[in-house]
């Protein structure tokens, strides 16, 4: 989801490079929104934190594109990030996060801040300039402005920056343990040290212990003004106007969440405006209504003001108030369920714009600008899960799975023939109370007929999948993959091990193959097979399955999974005692391989879990989010032929330079729309420091596609910045020279 992003003025800064943070060119759709740290800082700029992005929106919520990827290996460190509030934005532009010191992943604590909306981040040591110890855990970080900030080390001790995280003074270490801060200026800010309210006015470096009558646990805090609400378990509500000098009791309860209360929170908006665990007042504290019931702590709601409030539902969807929660609007559903573990299952793209994409939830996502922005399709949601989808041409498919409601666990088939937008069922398959042996697994199209995929029967339709019928054979063995060229067809059993089966006459009779393990199956054209065995590794097929060769993998276990899309460009992925766990990518016919990703395991059982037309313009669905194929390597088209000005482009649009990273020579795209008027176009390369080291192009260019390649072999290793501008758009990316 790439959108426009404004040119800044960066060059006086040397930015740190993220190499070390994020695979190069990873791309995920956002999977889970409602499990991460959300706060927007106006009214259309807000960020979301989980253990592996950062991801920005511009569009109130709308849409969300990933700024930064996380590696997979320090999964632990961001998770601690995200779940102990180390992250704070003082402004559109600027904002921080801090991670701890693991043993095994980093020997020191970093400071992150971007000044530029994310576009990139500066990295820093925590140091402490009085010399005391790394700390091992941080927590509780807390700026009032792009200088002045605070972060608790070791659960006892408070560290403070003036110069905006370059450099930390340890100013207060104690015995108790400090559990929150909150800071009114530079001087004034409290603390909740073992649950008892303190307060501070020399910036931290002295705390003394403020008594609130009546109240024995306090545990979150809201100022407005000279207004100071406190609250706490079974304690109520209540209010100073005087620094904490007087309290009075507002409430006698404090309002609980459908969970535990520890994570409460209290925000007020004005004197008499407020949100707390779902609940608002609108008399300063005195009554509580309850407007929401998803459990809101300070990661799942963010809140600016009565009328721009963000918080999740229920079922996770991102949601946006309308008049201080008179009413809300879905402004992004996510795609999870409270179920189960939930995935992404199927992805086609259908000519040159619509893709669609199916989880197993029964949510359905399409998006018909090649995968800029996404439209969430719910008529399945949540009822049905969706294990596979195929499609006739770039209007009508199927997709094919269960329902949720026991006890009869239906099999069905959906049809659409308006390229995903909606569907219909148009056939069910009485199953076994409690049991997914009727589930119709896999769904494959060839020449005509729809072959439909389930334990005991193989389904057929020849009529664009409208009506269906089903095979007498006996197939109590079972088959969760299959796929056909004309009446020759393969597939892996369910049962009986997982091994390899053929068929001649379109399903009707099966054969077994080998009688051994088959991981991965991929039946590219003719008699041309791709399967990977527990015996033989990866191995090739050229005469139907009739006598087999090793393709040149030779480590000692075999792929999972394997895609090929011709005979020489396959993705694979699994684990592998030589290479170890991963995803990997060869472009030989499998006789040489790269390894392109950590992820293990990544591409999901049947064909139709991954699709792509050219090297740039592909998706993966995986158990863990739905990735672009700029992820992962060189994957060249089925053809020689060119797709990208076959269609008009709709929006200004700066692609990610391919490869990244790259020695010496990459490729930078982008998109003049159709509505624009010919102008200069300016595309050029700066270097870190912000001096220009290329100009690629300077001319007028109508509306289209454009690719510009360019040679650094005259320049040294480095982290290089684009820039592409014309017609009053500007967009900026970074892209790594490696010598």
């Amino acid at each position: 989801m790439v959108k426009t992003m404004k040119y800044l003025a960066f060059f006086s800064i040397i930015f740190f490079s993220l190499s070390s943070l994020a695979y190069p060119q990873e791309s995920r759709l956002n999977k889970i929104l409602g499990n991460g740290t959300i706060f927007f800082t106006d009214e259309n700029n807000g960020w979301i934190f989980d253990e592996y992005h950062i991801r920005k929106t511009s569009d109130a919520g709308k849409s969300w594109e990933v700024m930064l990827t996380f590696e997979t290996s320090k999964k632990a460190m961001y998770s601690n990030t995200i779940g102990t509030n180390l992250i704070t934005f003082v402004n559109a532009a600027t904002g921080y996060f801090i991670t701890s010191k693991y043993s095994g992943i980093s020997n020191n604590a970093y400071v992150y801040k971007t000044t530029n909306s994310g576009l990139s981040w500066l990295r820093y040591i925590l140091s402490i300039s009085n010399n005391v110890n790394t700390p091992n855990s941080l927590s509780n970080l807390f700026f009032i402005n792009e200088d002045i900030g605070w972060v608790v080390s070791d659960s006892k001790n408070l560290l403070r920056t003036t110069n905006g995280g370059v450099s930390w003074e340890q100013i207060f270490s104690g015995t108790l343990s400090i559990q929150k801060i909150h800071f009114v200026d530079a001087q004034n800010g409290w603390a909740f040290i073992n649950n008892k309210l303190n307060k501070t006015t020399n910036g931290g470096a002295n705390w003394n212990e403020i008594l609130v009558p009546g109240s024995t646990y306090i545990y979150t805090i809201s100022t407005i003004g000279n207004n100071t609400w406190v609250g706490g378990y079974n304690d109520g509500i209540y209010l100073s106007t005087d620094g904490g000098l007087n309290w009075n009791k507002v409430s006698n309860t404090f309002p609980s969440g459908p969970q535990s209360w520890s994570n409460g929170y209290l925000t007020m908006f004005s004197a008499t405006h407020g949100v707390s665990n779902g609940h608002i007042t609108t008399d300063g504290g005195l009554t509580w209504t309850e407007k929401f019931n998803r459990y809101a702590t300070y990661s799942g709601v963010s809140l600016l003001n009565i009328d721009n409030c963000w918080f999740y539902d229920s079922n996770g969807n991102l949601n946006k108030t309308v008049n201080f929660f008179n009413a809300s609007e879905v402004v992004f559903h996510s795609t999870t369920n409270s179920l189960e573990n939930h995935k992404f299952t199927s992805i086609k793209i259908l000519g040159a714009n619509n893709v669609v994409a199916s989880f197993n939830n029964g949510a359905i996502l399409r998006s018909s600008d090649n995968g800029k922005t996404w439209k969430f399709i719910d008529e399945l949601y949540g009822i049905h899960q969706i294990r596979d989808i195929s499609f006739t041409n770039s209007s009508t498919g199927v997709a094919v799975g269960r329902n949720y409601d026991n006890p009869t666990n239906t099999a069905f088939i959906s049809r659409t023939t308006d390229a995903g937008e909606s569907w219909s069922i148009v056939y069910q398959l009485p199953g076994i109370p409690n049991i997914y042996d009727e589930d119709i697994y896999s769904v494959d199209y060839s020449n005509g007929t729809y072959y439909a995929l389930s334990r005991s029967k193989l389904l057929r339709s020849a009529n664009d999948g409208l009506t269906w019928s089903a095979d007498s054979t006996d197939m109590s063995w079972g088959l969760h993959q299959i796929k056909f060229i004309g009446n020759t067809g393969f597939g892996i059993s369910t049962y009986g091990n997982f091994k390899l089966y053929k068929s001649v006459n379109g399903g009707v009779g099966w054969n077994l193959v080998r009688d051994v393990f088959c991981g991965g199956l991929s039946f590219v054209s003719n008699n041309l097979v791709f399967a990977s065995f527990s015996d033989s590794q990866l191995c090739k097929s050229t005469d139907g399955g009739i006598t087999w060769s090793k393709s040149g993998w030779t480590p000692s276990w075999s792929f999972n999974r394997v895609f090929f899309k011709d005979s020489l460009t396959g993705i694979a992925s699994g684990a592998t005692f030589s290479f170890g766990e991963g995803t990997f990518v060869t472009d030989d016919g499998g006789n040489t391989w790269s390894k392109v990703s950590e992820l293990y395991n990544i591409i999901n059982g049947t064909d139709n879990g991954i699709d792509y037309v050219s090297k740039t313009n592909g998706y993966i669905a995986t158990d863990d989010g739905l990735y672009t194929l700029k992820s992962f390597g060189i994957i060249d088209s089925v053809t020689s032929i060119d797709t990208e000005n076959e269609f008009n482009p709709q929006d200004y649009l700066l692609y990610q330079n391919y490869p990244n990273p790259f020695n010496p020579s990459t490729t930078i795209k982008f998109d003049i729309p159709s509505n624009a008027n010919e102008s200069i176009v300016i595309l050029k390369v700066f270097d870190l420091l912000g001096n220009e080291v290329a100009t690629l192009l300077n001319e007028a260019k109508p509306s289209g596609s454009y690719s510009v390649d360019w040679d650094a072999s005259k320049l040294s290793t480095g982290v290089y910045f684009y820039k592409l501008q014309t017609g009053g758009f500007v967009s900026i990316k970074k892209m790594v020279l490696i010598k």
